[in-house]
């Protein structure tokens, strides 16, 4: 066991704050390195609540693990850990050190420094310090003699959060989490999730902030960081702007100096070099003291914050401070001014506040007015968004009568930009004069706007691509990814990538797609809201694409999430339907028939409810293929296809497919058309036809990488390869070799069967397929001409048939050959 030296007569000392009992978090990044060390002094150099003795119960209990001595001193005055230390016949081992912040910075100095740096010449100290106080332990740091694991080290990963919290957090929730807490575990023990910047604190962690931070805190520090707590980042300069405190003097940046060392309270703002932050959720407690405590100078320093932002043209600040007043005159005002909707499309935050809309809000302020209209569409409610909309378009005669200063070529762009979107929403045809218009309108914002179009292009894209003209979706995302070095926060490059991931998926590669929309998960809940429409949106299209890739495990608990939130946003039919299709194929394959029956049968009263008649037809399409239901009459041809070769209808199948256009945009549908083609050619006995489709395929699995598709179609494959061998017939060499390359990288798949028939065998694969194509009345220089055959092997097939049925007369030979299920 342990050594353990407890004074119970020590002075008081800081204390973490009341945790729940939950078991210690594995920290091997930490614990590794600083065990792995022979000797040595390492200090723990970081505030309270930081993790440092949960760090030093980890340590014994691995050390002990190893077979280590440990001698753990928790000494709160110089003689008891100097006795310690010191301790006759004490057997050379890792010392544990800790409760040592009480006491006083010079007996410290004079006495502790130098027993520690003395032992640590043969002895191996790990030492739990707020700070590195010692100018003896800061030469020897500088000197490379002891080494320092700050607070910035201590800080939680998401690994290790994710260990802390539960596997049941949403990835965004998570980093969220991350955020607020800075990675501070104190207050990463006791956010719950979906905590907001402005939602009430636990009682426990205002509790550990007040009584241990600001309690602790001078004066003049802490009527400072109460002031910038205000602001979301603030730089020095502000600190020259603050006006004189009621209650004292305010610290200069001096004060600021030990927070700014510590690393955790106040750390330097990752994305603009020369400011700063407090921990949001520090911060949040301390504005809510401010306003407690001095409402007077809550609203003084508010009203300088929002002229400290609007004199630097700092729109996306502005428009944050502006959304906490509670006068909504003067927010209104200031979010209009601050750019309304193009600043919520760009680096600003979600304009998530519902203020009064009127056909007056959009005359006299048009961007706050649409932003409030994109507000409500992307919350799901569209139908008053569209409402509203078309009032204030009446009113205003189409968005030209306008007494604000706002840019009417700005506004009109974004009125068509959200015309768009509830046609996308309410499935609807695209009007064509709609896309004619937003890229007149791209031409003209392209110089002169980066953000707008930025806006238009995501737009645009979306129509593109639905009408499924990926050569000019593609065209259209490059222009927008041109435009990112001039707005590189523009939240419409989350829906760039999402419709990037379909144009890969469609006529590139998968792992592009699959790249694409990690990206747009990444840029959605960085920027967006958790669990806002971004977020949902990006996630439904890395669930497609990760289940395309034949990553069931990842991306089932994607799609189960995001479809089950995606009815509170908003949505499009192509979203829902392949969001769902991947997540039914799914089900049906792990769970069975019944599990994706109840998914689809909740979506399907989505899709009525919503009106939404494309998406119930794709509904009830999944749950005829993979729910043995009835196929609507209106099903698409690839869809019957499917039904009437699960049927055994082999003919009725290939006619269905000879209605496909010969161009199929989507490499996805050409795929599966030409997996079905296969299976109808083996059906009929149709070799040749099986074959021809199975050297086009090949390629293209080669191509997409769609392992989904590519492990459907090898069992169909295998069974080409072998039924035209035994014809005489082979895949070309390059069909061979992907076929092969696909089997390696493949689970193992066995040859289909080709469903068997009376008078299976009786016919060669070759005569098979001639006397299919006498029974649909070829004649032998057709048949010859189709087989690429001489017409006297074909005449020579034919006797042979003949003999072999037993018959003298060709339409006995298709009379026989019905009989036998040989056609």
């Amino acid at each position: 066991m342990p050594e353990t030296l407890i004074h119970r007569s020590a002075p008081p000392v800081a204390r973490p704050p009341p945790t729940p009992v939950t078991a210690l978090v594995a920290r091997p990044r930490l614990t590794t390195a600083l065990l792995n060390a022979a000797q040595g002094l390492t200090v723990l150099a970081a505030p309270p609540g930081c993790g440092k003795t949960s760090l030093l119960t980890l340590l014994a209990a691995e050390a002990e693990a190893r077979g280590m001595v440990v001698h753990q001193l928790t000494a709160p005055c110089p003689q008891a850990l100097l006795a310690g230390l010191a301790k006759p016949g004490v057997t050379p081992g890792l010392w544990l050190i800790s409760g040592t912040a009480g006491i006083d910075d010079d007996s410290f100095a004079a006495r502790i420094a130098p027993a520690l740096l003395q032992a640590a010449a043969t002895q191996r100290l790990i030492l739990a310090e707020p700070r590195l106080r010692s100018a003896a332990l800061r030469q020897a740091w500088l000197r490379q003699d002891l080494s320092v694991i700050s607070a910035a080290d201590l800080r939680f990963d998401e690994t290790e959060a994710r260990a802390l919290l539960g596997p049941d957090l949403s990835a965004a929730d998570l980093r969220h989490l991350l955020d607020l807490s800075g990675g501070w575990i104190a207050a990463l023990r006791h956010l719950p999730p979906g905590t907001g910047r402005e939602a009430p604190l636990p009682p426990v962690l205002s509790a550990w902030y007040e009584e241990e931070i600001c309690a602790r805190l001078d004066p003049a520090t802490l009527r400072l960081v109460m002031d910038l707590a205000l602001a979301q980042r603030f730089s020095p300069a502000l600190l020259d702007a603050l006006p004189p405190h009621p209650e004292g003097p305010l610290a200069g940046w001096e004060g600021l100096a030990p927070l700014l060392r510590d690393g955790v309270l106040l750390q330097r703002h990752g994305r603009s070099p020369g400011e700063f932050r407090l921990q949001p959720a520090f911060a949040h407690h301390l504005r809510e003291r401010l306003r407690s405590h001095l409402p007077t100078r809550a609203t003084l320093i508010g009203d300088l914050m929002l002229r400290w932002w609007e004199s630097r043209d700092n729109r996306a600040e502005l428009a944050r401070h502006a959304l906490s007043l509670d006068d909504t005159t003067r927010a209104a005002e200031l979010l209009e001014a601050a750019g309304g909707i193009t600043t919520d499309m760009s680096d600003g935050p979600d304009f998530a506040r519902d203020l009064p809309v009127c056909t007056e809000l959009a005359r006299d302020l048009p961007l706050l007015f649409l932003s409030q209209i994109y507000h409500r569409s992307r919350t799901g409610r569209l139908a008053e968004a569209e409402l509203l909309f078309e009032h204030a378009r009446r009113g205003t005669k189409g968005f030209t009568d306008l007494r604000g200063t706002a840019d009417p070529a700005e506004v009109l762009a974004w009125a068509r930009m959200l015309e768009m979107i509830f046609v996308s929403g309410s499935d609807r045809p695209v009007p064509a004069s709609l896309i004619t218009d937003l890229r007149d309108s791209l031409a003209a914002f392209v110089g002169r706007h980066p953000v707008v179009a930025l806006s238009i292009a995501s737009v645009l894209a979306w129509a593109e691509v639905e009408d499924k003209d990926f050569c000019s979706a593609r065209r259209t995302i490059t222009l927008g990814q041109q435009l990112l070095t001039r707005a590189p926060q523009s939240k419409c490059m989350i829906f760039l990538n999402i419709y990037l991931a379909r144009c890969e998926l469609a006529t590139g590669s998968l792992p592009e797609a699959l790249s694409a929309a990690a990206r747009a998960v990444a840029q959605a809940e960085a920027w967006c809201t958790p669990g806002g429409y971004e977020v949902i949106n990006a996630r439904i299209w890395q669930g497609i694409c990760l289940a395309e890739a034949g990553q069931t495990a990842g991306a089932r608990p994607i799609l189960s999430t995001a479809l089950a939130a995606a009815p509170r946003v908003f949505g499009y039919v192509t979203l829902y339907a392949e969001g769902w299709s991947a997540l039914a194929r799914i089900l049906a394959t792990e769970d069975g028939p019944e599990a994706a029956r109840a998914g689809l049968s909740a979506a399907r009263r989505f899709a009525h409810n919503s009106e939404l008649p494309r998406l119930a037809l794709c509904l009830d399409q999944l749950i005829a293929l993979n729910c043995d239901g009835l196929l609507p009459p209106a099903a698409a041809p690839l869809a019957q296809a499917a039904l009437a070769l699960k049927a055994g209808r082999a003919a009725e199948a290939a006619q269905l497919l000879d209605t496909l256009p010969a161009a199929i945009p989507d490499q996805r549908e050409r795929i599966t058309a030409l997996i079905l083609r296969i299976r109808a050619g083996l059906g009929q006995r149709r070799y040749s036809a099986a074959l021809t489709a199975a050297e086009e395929l090949l390629p293209l699995l080669s191509q997409s990488g769609n392992r989904r598709l590519a492990a459907e179609a090898m069992p169909w494959l295998l069974s080409v390869r072998s039924q035209c061998h035994r014809g005489g017939r082979a895949l070309s060499p390059h069909a061979l070799a992907i076929l092969d390359r696909l089997s390696a990288e493949l689970p193992a798949a066995a040859e289909a069967a080709v469903p068997s028939v009376s008078g299976a065998g009786l016919l060669s694969p070759r005569e098979g397929e001639i006397i299919a194509l006498v029974a649909e009345g070829l004649i032998t220089k057709e048949i010859a001409r189709r087989l690429g055959i001489s017409e006297g092997t074909v005449k020579s097939h034919r006797k042979k048939i003949h003999e072999k049925l037993d018959v003298t007369s060709r339409s006995q030979a298709i009379l026989k050959a019905r009989e036998l299920q040989l056609i």
